[in-house]
């Protein structure tokens, strides 16, 4: 439901985990739909799998349109 609430997360994936319950759906069911989500995915675990598509993140990066994802890298490490 779309209503404002203190804190929104939204749970990617959780390890080969698969949870589908009223309240958590996990993969995120738009994850693969979600080049901005995908690619810093992708950065952190280059060998990561969707367990639901059991495909490689970085097949869905390389079909994915990218085109409106801005890439910060000059930021990322600064304040760390």
């Amino acid at each position: 439901e779309m209503k404002p609430r203190p804190i929104d997360l939204d749970i990617l994936l959780f390890g080969e985990q698969m949870i589908k319950s009223e309240n958590l759906i996990i993969p995120h069911k738009e994850l693969l739909n979600r080049a901005f989500a995908m690619i810093p995915l992708l950065q952190i675990t280059p060998e990561i799998v969707h367990p639901e598509a059991k495909r490689a993140i970085a097949d869905f990066v390389r079909e994915a349109d990218k085109s409106k994802v801005v890439l910060y890298k000059d930021h990322v490490a600064r304040n760390i």
